[in-house]
């Protein structure tokens, strides 16, 4: 059975050297990062069989570390395509008071967003740090969903309605922007949240682009936190 844990380095122990080492040859991150890594008493993320990880838990304890295992999610499904409880979430998406009911038909890019942005999620030390201390699962199922696009389909409710962009190129090929950019949606392992990123374009000057956290509730998904990365 396949599934993720993570090691959670409480302490380095008397070899902090070498376990920074290893921390950046398992991560592929530079010899600082490690380094903030270890010191914060970061997460490593590891999918695979139980002797596999347990041969990694007990190589960091051979180097003097005091660490624990949280079990992280089973069986864990490819990407693939958008499912219908992430359709529920675009709708509380909508719902929010991010967008403007008076401005006419909504428009959505076809394709989930995959840019440096939805990516930024992955920085352990960035903007949704303490996600990934509380809730590294909710972050680890939220990158494996967004390494590639795919095409959104309209099974979500938008209160003016809504369109595609490549249903509005159809009808009015010279008009661009006001085009809102929706990423995968990343669940918790016991879906009581779920993370989605969000993005703007009107024009030159006029964007916004964050992260949008939901909490699931007797009423539906509703807006929990919002974390703003960029504004123009």
């Amino acid at each position: 059975m396949s599934f993720a844990r993570g090691l959670f380095l409480t302490h380095p122990g008397d070899n902090r050297g070498p376990v920074i080492l290893r921390v950046r040859q398992l991560l592929g991150v530079s010899l600082a990062e490690a380094k903030n890594l270890v010191d914060s008493g970061m997460a490593l993320l590891h999918e695979g069989h139980a002797d596999q990880t347990d041969d990694l838990f007990k190589e960091f304890r051979r180097l003097g570390c005091s660490l624990e295992v949280r079990l992280l999610g089973l069986d864990r499904a490819p990407a693939g395509r958008v499912t219908e409880t992430e359709y529920h979430v675009y709708s509380a998406v909508c719902r929010t008071p991010l967008f403007r009911w008076d401005a006419g038909v909504t428009t959505f890019a076809d394709l989930t967003i995959t840019d440096r942005d939805t990516q930024s999620a992955g920085d352990r030390n960035g903007p949704l740090r303490s996600r990934w201390q509380s809730q590294p699962d909710l972050m680890e199922d939220f990158l494996r969903k967004n390494a590639e696009a795919v095409r959104l389909e309209k099974h979500f409710e938008v209160v003016n309605g809504y369109q595609l962009y490549s249903e509005r190129l159809l009808a009015d090929p010279l008009e661009h922007g006001g085009v809102f950019g929706l990423s995968r949606v990343g669940f918790a392992s016991d879906r009581s949240v779920a993370l989605v990123y969000l993005s703007y374009y009107g024009g030159p000057l006029c964007g916004w682009g964050g992260f949008l956290l939901f909490e699931a509730m007797s009423t539906g998904w509703e807006l929990g936190e919002t974390c703003s990365l960029w504004v123009s």
